[in-house]
């Protein structure tokens, strides 16, 4: 599941290559499809091609060109937000991360968060109007949301999709619990009410109890048509939450 915050980025096991192009496939998978910054997937952006970006600018850290840890798989807005912007020198930043000993870059200064090393989930919220903000004080939090524009329209809109469409889902799964109890409820009190023997009923009474069979009988299918509908309504909406968390090769067809 895709969360619409920035979130921590696990690279297990990250491989070495000569030339960064080369990490395309394994920092897509390990991003689940989504861009590292703003959370869009490569489905949610159809026709985008998503990019590999330099956390620390290329320009300015030519040594971390082809280090994995220093890759991020982006969408092409990010990447062009972030461009090579950094820590300023006047900050403390000296360009020579084997060379630094004061680690700025970790400090709670105007920066970008580093999802590798830092949870952005300690410094930026999803606010009820579907926009980020910093928890206060945050100075990484603020940069980042401002310099990539993490509430531009676009996220707005898609975080407001995805919202009704996890609500949607919880109150599905809400409503088969719903049902599946009183289905199960009916069951019993049909079986309890089978399992009752009387050979001295006159023939009315005996009528009377096969309305109520036949009345059981009626409350389980209805039941279990209300079930099968629901289930029915979830299996299609896992179909389209697959198109929201799916990359552009593996799209699930609705039928």
């Amino acid at each position: 599941m895709i969360d619409s915050v920035m979130h921590r980025l696990i690279y297990a096991n990250p491989p070495t290559y000569g030339r960064y192009p080369q990490y395309r496939d394994y920092l897509r998978a390990a991003s689940q499809y989504a861009c590292a910054y703003c959370t869009i997937t490569e489905s949610e952006n159809p026709g985008a091609t998503f990019n590999i970006e330099h956390f620390r600018p290329e320009t300015l850290f030519p040594s971390l060109a082809s280090l994995c840890e220093n890759l991020r798989y982006s969408c092409p807005r990010c990447n062009s937000y972030k461009s090579k912007r950094w820590i300023s020198t006047d900050d403390g930043c000296i360009r020579d991360c084997e060379k630094c000993t004061r680690k700025v870059c970790n400090d709670n200064i105007e920066r970008f968060i580093d999802a590798l090393t830092e949870d952005p989930k300690s410094m930026l919220y999803l606010g009820e109007d579907n926009k980020l903000h910093a928890f206060s004080g945050s100075k990484p939090a603020n940069y980042t949301i401002k310099y990539l524009r993490l509430n531009r329209e676009q996220l707005i809109k898609l975080r407001y999709v995805r919202r009704f469409m996890d609500s949607w889902q919880n109150d599905l799964a809400l409503k088969k619990t719903e049902a599946e109890s009183k289905l199960a409820k009916i069951k019993d009190e049909q079986e309890r009410f089978l399992t009752q023997n009387n050979p001295s009923l006159t023939l009315n009474e005996k009528q009377y109890l096969d309305a109520i069979k036949i009345l059981y009988e009626m409350l389980v299918l209805t039941v279990e048509e209300s079930l099968c509908q629901i289930e029915q309504e979830i299996e299609m909406l896992n179909k389209l939450m697959a198109y929201r968390v799916g990359n552009d090769s593996s799209i699930v067809a609705i039928q």
